[in-house]
């Protein structure tokens, strides 16, 4: 694990687009898809408004998958889907693919198996995951205490799951452990003093985000600020 501390928001941002730009150029030289998933909340939006400031992508190679999603319309204000594919603009969402992970907003059940046949192709290696971390060490939807989230921190195969949110909207499906781990890049974007302090805790307690720093199969780099 490898902790970057920045002055301000700007320059973690400056820095973690070359990280993305350099991450997304290697992989194209040598794949014709790109695989990249990329989590909700408000801490990465900007990051995503600047992402069509990277120059020389062929967005056409790339497909975009959420981490996670809440059981909502895909237009609906509070989605995941709906935020980032507006930050990230027509220049990309024209050319790049960008699944959802919600089909159906009438049976929990069936959205499951849609959304697992849909994303099916980012169980496999991706090129980069992207996390963010809640103030309860959650990442992605995998909440501190269910035991959804138990059976998704344990499981030996990658998969997308349901889960329970300790606040509305309630309903959840997220990538497990094992799918998230299965990148080439991964990284987490967090900033404020409230989730430094949560992160550094995370090193002895056992919260959600302790995996992902404790793996032996992916490197976690982080990326935080004030």
């Amino acid at each position: 694990m490898k902790l970057l501390e920045f002055e301000n928001i700007e320059e973690l941002e400056t820095s973690l687009l070359a990280v993305i730009e350099k991450q997304l150029k290697i992989s194209l030289k040598t794949n014709d898809d790109v695989l990249v998933l990329l989590s909700g909340g408000s801490t990465p939006i900007n990051l995503y408004k600047r992402f069509n400031s990277i120059s020389d992508i062929d967005w056409g190679k790339v497909s975009f998958g959420l981490v996670d999603e809440r059981w909502l319309k895909n237009d609906n204000e509070q989605s995941n889907f709906n935020n980032i594919f507006q930050a990230l603009g027509a220049e990309i969402t024209d050319n790049a693919v960008f699944l959802p992970m919600v089909y159906n907003t009438d049976d929990e059940a069936k959205n499951l198996l849609l959304s697992k046949t849909a994303n099916s192709t980012f169980l496999n290696q991706k090129t980069i995951v992207f996390l963010g971390m809640g103030s309860d060490g959650n990442t992605g939807s995998l909440f501190p205490g269910t035991e959804q989230t138990e059976t998704a921190l344990s499981s030996i195969e990658p998969d997308i799951v349901l889960n329970v949110a300790p606040s509305a909207p309630l309903k959840r499906i997220t990538h497990n452990l094992k799918s998230l781990l299965n990148t080439k890049k991964l990284i987490l974007y967090i900033n404020g003093g409230e989730k430094k302090e949560v992160f550094k805790n995370a090193r002895v307690d056992l919260l959600p985000i302790s995996y992902f720093m404790n793996s032996q199969s992916s490197d976690l780099e982080v990326f935080w600020s004030p």
